[in-house]
């Protein structure tokens, strides 16, 4: 059986390659992009088995992507971080097979190759050896249960993965600050629905959740400096975590 080929459009850097290692990890060949701009072209190139694609992307829409993907007749499946943005648009989810809000797990990847028939259902790529890990209790910023259904086992590629997590969520924490600081809610709001996902991707749930209110607060033209302290402090425990996990 050849190698299923999938297409996924993703801006977020920590996302994408979480969903590529997983994608990977079932046995598919993907093409991961950051953005709309070659997906056209890849469409017209490459016989695609599947599109997942971002809802939000700097250049270009999912629906957008849906369309190219329905001329092509290739399977296509939404990603959003936010389950009220999709929920009640009868008309959007229309243009898709199905919708997955973020973060996904590797077993519900599984699932749907398996269902579409992309890959057998048994059909995973051997994973290293975990290592033993000593990070498990609440109080704790990344919550490893999280991060091991989307990763699979934490073994040296997916703890590589995660160590460059902190470097790529640290500029959108201080642009948040920054935008905070000038009132500038509106830009608050794309970056920190970026952050979301980055964070959630990393098993950060509760910085997640506390970016997700930040989210919330500039679409409503508010900006609590409160949450803002607090997913500064969240992020300083996130980056101790990955670090003790990483070394």
């Amino acid at each position: 059986m050849c190698k299923a080929k999938i297409l996924l459009i993703e801006d977020t850097d920590s996302v994408r390659e979480v969903l590529t290692r997983q994608l990977e990890a079932l046995g598919v060949s993907v093409t991961a992009l950051s953005d709309g701009d070659r997906v056209k072209y890849e469409l017209d190139q490459t016989h695609y088995d599947l599109v997942i694609a971002d809802l939000h992307l700097p250049d270009c829409s999912g629906l957008d992507i849906a369309r190219f993907a329905r001329a092509k007749d290739c399977k296509i499946i939404l990603l959003s971080g936010d389950a009220q943005a999709v929920s009640g648009h009868n008309a959007m989810l229309a243009q898709f097979d199905q919708i997955l809000v973020k973060p996904v797990t590797l077993q519900v990847l599984k699932n749907i190759l398996s269902r579409y028939g992309l890959i057998d259902s048994d059909q995973v790529a051997p994973i290293i050896k975990k290592r033993d890990q000593t990070i498990e209790t609440e109080e704790n910023a990344i919550n490893l249960p999280a991060l091991t259904e989307q990763m699979g086992h934490l073994d040296d590629i997916a703890l590589q993965m995660l160590s460059r997590f902190p470097d790529m969520m640290r500029p959108l924490v201080l642009e948040i600050l920054h935008l905070s600081e000038t009132g500038e809610t509106e830009k608050i709001v794309d970056l920190a629905h970026s952050l979301k996902g980055a964070a959630r991707s990393a098993g950060a749930l509760r910085l997640g959740n506390l970016v997700e209110k930040i989210q919330e607060s500039a679409a409503h033209n508010l900006c609590d400096r409160d949450e803002i302290d607090k997913m500064l402090t969240e992020f300083t425990h996130v980056e101790m975590d990955i670090h003790q996990l990483c070394h």
